[in-house]
Parts: C-alpha cells; sequence; structure tokens
C-alpha cells in the first residue's frame, strides 16, 4: 500500500525535472530570398531586402556604397577595394586594382591592407552577403572605415568600369 504514493511521488519529481530541462525552440520559418535589395531613395547605405537569412539579418546595419561613390574614392587614392570572393573568382575577373582576400582569410591578412584608406569590399552575390559579412568582421575589429559595394562586381561591371583577369 505505501509503494503506491511512493512511486507517484518518484513520477511527479522525474515530470519536474524533465520539464524543467525542456527548452523550447525559438526559430522563425525562412521567408523566400529577394535577389536584388531595392535602394531607398537613392541612397546605397538604406536598403531594404526580404531576405531572412541570419547573414542578410546581421548584415542589414553595415555601411554600403554605392559603384559611383567607390569608384570616385579610387580614383581620388582614398579607398582600396578587396575582393572577398575566392580566389579562383578572382583569377576569373576582379575590378581592376582590387587585392584578393577571401572572407575566411580577412583577418589574418588585415596587414596587407593599406591603413587609412577607405576598405570597399565586394563579393558576387547582388545582396552583399559576403562583402557586408567582411565588413562586419572589420567594424567589430575597430575599422569603422569599410563599406560593402553594393551589388558586387556585376555592378560595377555594369557601370562600364574596368575589371580585369589574372589568368
Amino acid at each position: 500500500m505505501t509503494k503506491a504514493p511512493t512511486l507517484a511521488l518518484a513520477v511527479s519529481l522525474i515530470a519536474v525535472v524533465a520539464s524543467a530541462q525542456y527548452k523550447p525552440r525559438t526559430t522563425t520559418p525562412q521567408a523566400p530570398r529577394q535577389q536584388t535589395p531595392a535602394v531607398v531613395g537613392g541612397n546605397p547605405n538604406v536598403i531594404v531586402t526580404q531576405n531572412n537569412s541570419a547573414v542578410a539579418a546581421q548584415t542589414a546595419t553595415i555601411r554600403r556604397m554605392g559603384v559611383a561613390e567607390a569608384s570616385k574614392l579610387v580614383r581620388e587614392n582614398k579607398a582600396v577595394i578587396v575582393d572577398v570572393r575566392s580566389k579562383d573568382s578572382f583569377d576569373k575577373s576582379h575590378i581592376k586594382g582590387a587585392l584578393s582576400i577571401p572572407n575566411s582569410q580577412l583577418m589574418q591578412r588585415l596587414r596587407e591592407v593599406p591603413p587609412g584608406k577607405t576598405i570597399i569590399t565586394y563579393c558576387s552575390c547582388p545582396a552583399e552577403e559576403t562583402s557586408g559579412a567582411a565588413v562586419m568582421q572589420l567594424n567589430a575589429h575597430g575599422l569603422k572605415n569599410a563599406a560593402a559595394l553594393v551589388g558586387g562586381i556585376a555592378a560595377w561591371q555594369k557601370a562600364g568600369l574596368a575589371v580585369e583577369t589574372t589568368r
């Protein structure tokens, strides 16, 4: 007769401990990705996207720079362009004069970037996800003079600006 209340108490304690260990998921469903960001009011620093990926959400607040401003700063020797794509992509085609520093190597090779200049990163994706992540890394290490090139290499080419190959 005393076994039943003891068993009930043991089951209750196990249930309490198990529920204390339970951590509900807090993820939200992913929305469809929008391939091209919308520039608001002609300002490339204000961009609206419908991309809910983790990188896009994090890079939403980074500085972005349009092709016209970027090419002007490069001509005035006030900026350096950094291609954060793979070495293979860089070799196939890149912005003339750009440094090739893949995103995964950026912090280790940062000394290759001339000091005191604006750092303009670019990649292939139209939403600046990889170049935006690079800017976030630079910002996190105290370099606030970095921006992602809006539209990447495709926007540069579309503007008729110089590209070259290494091969």
